[in-house]
């Protein structure tokens, strides 16, 4: 029985300039020899793990933050950085590989696919040629008939050696380049499944609320957390309804010059009791609302870019800093 294909591997290897790569040396700069020793454990990770790509998500990066021995925001940091210049990537189910990584890794399973596909089961069955079959000779054995040609000469029939003549004619071929089984098919890696529809509007509209709250890449957990609500609300088919009251709640904050709430109690109640802020209100109509009060004082409404039709929430207004609530 053939041995199962793996889609991994033991080692990789790598020139001995890696770290003056353009790519390396902006997330060294980015990341220090801290960030370096991260991304070859990183590298590492993806060469152990199956089909040579990591999930993500939240639970899976605190256990690589427990085996580097870094933070979880150590990490999110040097992948962001490391996407942005095109080090590592994400395929079409999310996950996270390295197309460098990948082409050091060729030949490794090009030779290895070589010599699964040179392996053969050993034989089994009797082979008439290898099998020797004594028989013992009576006076009632057959014996070789002769039969006389025009010519003079004789030809000689011998019988058939029993069984064999009806294999090879039932096969076609001298039994001896029969083989009993063909090679096994080389495994093909699963296909992965297509991205949501909604991921790219998700991901936009997560970026909008980082640019609201004032949320960096030295913030690079607020961030995800804020991409893991976002994409959360989507996946139960309430991303349409989040796009419509960010968009009128941020217009709101931005004309009236009220407070706004700190992205953590945006996304999630702040006690017992309460609502988030993004289901605190009806911000629309309260958006609505408040510029006609105002409009009705006389007092010149200073509009976002944007208002509250749910049609433009993908054109986010221009990026308003709240510093002092990104906490």
């Amino acid at each position: 029985m053939a041995r199962p294909a793996r889609h991994n591997a033991e080692y990789f290897s790598h020139t001995a300039n890696l770290r003056n790569d353009r790519r390396i040396k902006a997330i060294r700069t980015q990341c220090g020899a801290t960030g370096y020793g991260v991304l070859v454990m990183l590298l590492e990770a993806l060469t152990d793990a199956n089909h040579t790509q990591l999930d993500t998500e939240e639970l899976e990066l605190e256990l690589l933050a427990g085996d580097f021995g870094v933070s979880v925001t150590e990490i999110h940091s040097l992948l962001q950085i490391g996407e942005k210049v095109g080090f590592f990537a994400r395929n079409t189910a999310g996950f996270l590989i390295c197309p460098d990584l990948n082409d050091w890794l060729a030949e490794v399973f090009e030779k290895r696919n070589r010599a699964r596909n040179a392996a053969k089961p050993p034989k089994s069955g009797v082979s008439v040629t290898e099998t020797p079959v004594t028989v013992t000779e009576n006076p009632q054995s057959k014996v070789k008939e002769s039969k006389e040609l025009p010519n003079g000469n004789s030809e000689s029939k011998t019988p058939p050696t029993p069984g064999v003549g009806v294999f090879q004619k039932k096969i076609g071929v001298p039994v001896s380049e029969v083989e009993p089984w063909a090679d096994a098919p080389s495994e093909s890696p699963p296909v992965a499944p297509p991205p949501p529809a909604w991921l790219e509007e998700a991901r936009e509209l997560a970026a909008g609320m980082y640019g609201f709250w004032a949320l960096t890449h030295l913030q690079a957990d607020a961030q995800r957390r804020v991409l893991e609500f976002v994409q959360g609300r989507y996946a139960a088919g309430a991303g349409p309804q989040l796009a419509e009251q960010f968009v009128a709640y941020r217009a709101f904050k931005t004309e009236s010059q009220e407070r706004a709430h700190s992205w953590k109690n945006w996304i999630a109640a702040p006690g017992d009791g309460q609502l988030p802020g993004w289901q605190e209100a009806n911000w629309p109509d309260k958006l609505t609302t408040y510029r006609k009060t105002t409009h009705e004082k006389g007092t010149p409404t200073r509009r976002s870019p944007v208002g509250a039709d749910a049609s433009q929430r993908h054109h986010l207004p221009a990026v308003v800093s709240f510093a002092g609530d990104a906490a």
